[in-house]
């Protein structure tokens, strides 16, 4: 079901979080940390572009859940800052953060694919309105950090009961400093279905 499909809009960003990215700079001499991306399970690798399934056109919203874990999916609880790694890990300087973040995707149409594309950027709170229905809406470019990738590209989607549980997706940022911040999750299906979920937090 995996082919060339058209890409998400921000193709090009998605370059700046490949797998062994020259940007990201050269792994550290004598650093203690793992290898870059050790703890990743898509090895930091990033693809925007989400393979159409023909003739599969759905009109659902996908219900997406922010979690952690390293290995298996863990619910974030209200305000829970998610785990942060400072420096080290194969990331270039001490001024170099990631955060290891996990997906739950609920009505996804297994059936009909088997994988899904998601995208994952952190904002500063100032940059996303809270809605009269609770939910938040973020704008601008996620200049904090952002991540784009195919679940299911490489090892399969983590399938638990009826629903995916993805785990261990590395997003790389700057050192943390005070403040209020927000994660955005965007899953997109092959059949047009979205699903969009936030978790705040204070640091």
């Amino acid at each position: 079901m995996r082919g060339i499909g058209s890409s998400l809009s921000g193709l090009g960003l998605c370059l700046l979080m490949c797998g062994g990215c020259p940007l990201l700079g050269p792994e550290p001499e004598g650093g203690t940390g793992p290898e870059r991306c050790e703890q990743d399970r898509y090895a930091c690798e990033s693809r925007a572009d989400v393979p159409p399934v023909d003739g599969c056109m759905l009109s659902g919203v996908l219900a997406v859940e922010l979690g952690q874990g390293e290995a298996a999916f863990e619910p974030l609880a209200d305000d829970e800052v998610p785990p942060i790694f400072e420096g080290g890990g194969g990331f270039q300087g001490p001024g170099v953060a990631h955060l290891l973040l996990g997906l739950r995707i609920e009505d996804a149409a297994l059936d009909q694919y088997d994988v899904l594309g998601a995208h994952l950027a952190l904002y500063d709170e100032s940059a996303c309105a809270e809605q009269p229905d609770g939910g938040r809406v973020c704008q601008g470019i996620p200049y904090l950090g952002e991540r784009w990738v195919l679940l299911g590209d490489g090892p399969q989607l983590n399938v638990v009961g009826d629903a995916v549980e993805e785990f261990a997706l590395t997003v790389v940022t700057d050192a943390f400093a005070e403040g209020d911040y927000v994660i955005e999750a965007t899953v997109t299906d092959p059949c047009g279905q979205v699903g969009i979920a936030h978790h705040a937090f204070s640091y």
